[in-house]
């Protein structure tokens, strides 16, 4: 997913709308989590996220990229301890649903 918001309606709320209203469908859907994969130097889209979600559950930058990982509290023991099983993430270039 990418948020783009035109420069006249940017700090209008519509990014942190969209946000939330991804996250409740990754709730739903029974995702572990989010996983944002963000321009470092882009700080108006580091505090969206750190707005809505809160602070993240795991934060790695490399290359000028910041990777923001949150898990939901429902799903946050079985996603720690297990990253390669049947778990669903939701990442900053699609909606994606690993294992089965």
């Amino acid at each position: 997913m990418a948020f783009v918001v035109h420069e006249e309606w940017q700090g209008a709320g519509i990014a942190s709308h969209l946000l939330e209203y991804l996250t409740n469908i990754a709730r739903e859907k029974s995702f572990a989590g989010v996983c944002a994969q963000i321009v470092s130097s882009n700080k108006a889209m580091l505090h969206v996220f750190q707005k809505v979600l809160g602070a993240a559950d795991d934060i790695k930058s490399w290359c000028g990229e910041t990777c923001m990982t949150y898990y939901f509290a429902e799903h946050l023991h079985d996603a720690r301890d297990d990253h390669h099983g049947n778990r669903a993430v939701v990442t900053s270039d699609s909606l994606s649903h690993f294992g089965g």
